[in-house]
């Protein structure tokens, strides 16, 4: 139903703010122009709480998927290094990525899930942007960017992009999972098929070369810090779970590498910022850990 001499029944185009594009568009334009005498901010608080039903914020065809290059935003490190050939550089061993001609790739610690991909050179997007298109075309194609130092972010159905500039052409695009991480992933499996660790075999101190924070790790799953932080870590089917000092890093969950030689805490932020920390055995694991 329309608001008495609502723009929409009369055929009225309307600019609208980007927010109050987000819900149906008769209540948008007819609650947001100064007639009606209600802001647009009011109108978001009104139909949160009334639930009233929010269109989704984009359909139509994937511009990020599929890239130009084999690489595809669900795929394993294993999967790119078997499309894409050997890499230029591999630094996944202290938390970088896989780099390839114009390709920066950057996965989890386990390597299952793709965190981040910067492109730089050839590879472009679905919908033909690439390095060297013009700020105006990425404009038109990603509508309602917004603008930060140096970039512009947009996000397209299940992607977070960050296009970065030059003279007002795109030097490199950055691709995030707008959610937990890129759909397509099989992680519910993958984790119930991964063995749990013997806590009794991390026994010993572990230490972040790059903070100095350290811990000693005891055979019963008690650790305490040199500053006399306590808790206990317990095994999960993917990983370890911490109580005490360390349940303020993501929730306590970290992850053990294949080798046991690190116990790694890693996590997204609401604003999409990571955080990674990881602390190496001060000694090497038991002779039976090793074989």
């Amino acid at each position: 139903m329309f608001c008495e001499g609502c723009p929409v029944e009369r055929g009225v185009n309307v600019a609208l703010p980007a927010e109050a594009r987000l819900v149906s568009p008769c209540a948008a334009v007819c609650l947001w122009i100064p007639q009606c005498g209600m802001s647009w901010r009011l109108l978001a608080l009104l139909l949160t709480l009334l639930r009233f039903p929010v269109a989704a914020v984009e359909t139509g065809p994937n511009r990020v998927e599929p890239l130009s290059s084999p690489i595809r935003l669900a795929m394993t490190a294993e999967d790119v290094i078997r499309v894409m050939g050997p890499p230029r550089s591999d630094n996944r061993s202290f938390g970088g990525g896989l780099g390839f001609p114009g390709l920066l790739v950057m996965f989890d610690s386990r390597g299952t899930e793709i965190w981040s991909l910067t492109i730089t050179g050839g590879t472009r997007l679905a919908c033909g942007i690439g390095v060297g298109d013009p700020r105006a075309r990425v404009q038109e194609l990603f509508p309602g960017v917004a603008t930060t130092a140096g970039s512009l972010e947009a996000k397209s159905g299940q992607y977070a992009l960050s296009f970065w500039f030059g003279s007002d052409k795109v030097e490199r695009i950055v691709i995030r999972p707008s959610g937990v991480r890129f759909a397509g992933l099989p992680d519910a499996s993958r984790a119930s098929a991964r063995p749990r660790v013997d806590v009794a075999r991390l026994e010993g101190r572990w230490i972040d070369p790059r903070s100095g924070q350290s811990f000693e790790l005891r055979a019963d799953g008690g650790y305490r810090t040199p500053t006399g932080g306590t808790g206990r870590v317990a095994a999960t089917t993917d990983g370890l779970a911490f109580t005490g000092v360390f349940a303020a890093w993501n929730e306590g969950r970290a992850t053990v590498t294949t080798d046991l030689g690190a116990i790694e805490f890693q996590w997204t932020n609401p604003d999409g910022s990571r955080n990674y920390f990881a602390f190496l055995r001060a000694e090497p694991p038991p002779a039976a850990d090793r074989r």
